[in-house]
């Protein structure tokens, strides 16, 4: 997909939908989107470093893991496009279970985070919380800058909320930012007709303004989200809901979160890791200062980074500028030589006659390799899913998966080899079913449930 494209559908889903989110950070993504059609982002785009890795640290010494909770949150990982270190809630639940089951016993999570999306934040704090208990795993919080809204309904989970001095927590509410672009588009000579059944199929009234009805049933879902959100952190943090409800969204420093029990400590970054030893497991817990602030070194190596990228996108733009410059000479140039207009329009069809002919051929070309890439990716994916289920399964699950994208493809056939792996290693592998009534479920039957979940990835 093109890059406007995925701006494009970043957009939609930031506005009309509840988010979770500090709002200048929500302003500032949502300026940066609006920007897009100057170019802007797209030079971005086009000059960003290679998305570094999620970081996922394990000391099996002392059984302490660290999971960075940075950037913002969303429910589905996406690729960052503007420097940011993003969090999805479905890969901090795959960390989390990854530490779990190399035996943490201390879970520390490294936040710093405006918030983010509010679909699928409380299941996942929920989950977290009962992986936690289940397996005898302390949570730390340690917020080295912000832990707001979304991001402090996961911190909320914790056993303790650390804080460094300067951090701030809170902005305990939602938001939802809608966008009428009627009168713009009406003052440019475009104006939309609606056919509809339903009344509330569309948003709008007559005259272009949001319906009253639609504004009334949104806000009515946003109360019901934010009553869930000041009742999630209350049960939580173990305070009342008029406590978490009286903070009006705000976000607050160390000295009135701890106040209003919204912390638990407050501790320089030196002084958490050292706390952080005392509490974990194992005889090597003083290992555990020099590693991880070591990493914070890291981050400040990587901050460097992008201050350097920054200055490689200041240097380009200067460069447009020199070529514009040029071109404007060029022009002047060509304004000067009309005497020759006649020689250089036979050269011209000249060139379009060969040009025709290259494009003609470079299409083919292009024909080629995409029939041969595309055959290349059936191929690789009939391999697969052979290696994982018995011959007469291979070209159902090829027919019933073949239009799916290549992400979604590979959570399936990620979850087949799984399966796989288990029967061929030791036990036999029982799969209870979607229904949650102990059937056993053949392994195309778990493919056609998981298509059928991720066909929309």
């Amino acid at each position: 997909m093109s890059s406007a494209h995925t701006l494009l559908r970043l957009t939609n889903r930031l506005f009309s939908n509840p988010q979770m989110m500090e709002a200048s950070y929500f302003d500032r993504i949502a300026s940066i989107l609006e920007a897009r059609n100057e170019g802007i982002v797209e030079l971005a785009l086009q000059n960003k470093a290679e998305h570094s890795e999620r970081q996922l640290a394990y000391n099996s010494d002392t059984k302490v893991g660290i999971i960075e909770l940075k950037g913002p949150l969303t429910y589905l990982h996406y690729e960052p496009m503007c420097g940011e270190s993003p969090t999805s809630y479905q890969s901090l639940v795959a960390d989390f279970k990854s530490l779990v089951n190399q035996g943490a016993k201390t879970i520390v999570l490294d936040t710093d985070s405006p918030g983010g999306e509010a679909y699928g934040v409380f299941e996942t704090a929920r989950t977290l919380r009962s992986l936690a208990d289940e397996n005898g795993v302390k949570i730390l919080t340690y917020v080295d800058g912000m832990a707001a809204s979304a991001a402090y309904a996961l911190s909320s989970i914790s056993d303790e909320i650390v804080m460094n001095p300067s951090a701030e927590v809170g902005s305990i509410g939602v938001v939802v930012r809608l966008r009428n672009a009627n009168k713009a588009m009406k003052n440019m000579g475009i104006e939309d007709t609606y056919v509809f059944a339903g009344k509330s199929k569309i948003p709008f009234n007559a005259d272009g303004e949001f319906a009253e009805e639609f504004l009334e049933d949104l806000q009515e879902k946003v109360n019901v989200l934010y009553g869930e959100f000041t009742s999630h952190v209350a049960q939580m943090r173990g305070i009342s809901d008029e406590v978490v409800k009286s903070t009006e969204a705000k976000t607050f420093l160390a000295d009135k979160a701890l106040q209003l029990g919204l912390a638990d400590k407050v501790m320089e970054v030196e002084e958490f890791y050292t706390y952080l030893s005392t509490v974990a497991s194992g005889e090597n817990s003083k290992m555990l200062t020099a590693r991880f602030l070591s990493r914070k070194n890291e981050d400040k190596a990587n901050m460097q980074t992008v201050a350097e990228l920054q200055a490689a996108m200041t240097a380009l733009l200067d460069e447009k500028t020199q070529m514009a410059a040029e071109l404007a000479v060029a022009v002047e140039a060509l304004a000067a030589a009309q005497s020759d207009v006649a020689k250089l329009q036979e050269q011209v069809s000249a060139f379009e006659a060969q040009a025709t002919a290259a494009a003609e051929a470079a299409e083919a070309v292009r024909l080629e390799a995409e029939a041969q890439a595309a055959q290349a990716r059936k191929d690789a994916r009939k391999s697969r899913l052979a290696a994982c289920v018995s011959e007469e399964e291979v070209e159902p699950l090829m027919a019933s998966l073949e239009a799916l994208e290549d992400d979604a493809f590979n959570l399936i056939a990620s979850s087949l080899e799984a399966k796989a792996k288990a029967v061929e290693s030791s036990e036999l592998f029982v799969e209870k079913g979607v229904d949650g009534q102990g059937d056993e479920a053949k392994l195309s039957d778990t493919a056609s449930y998981l298509t059928a979940k991720y066909k929309n990835s």
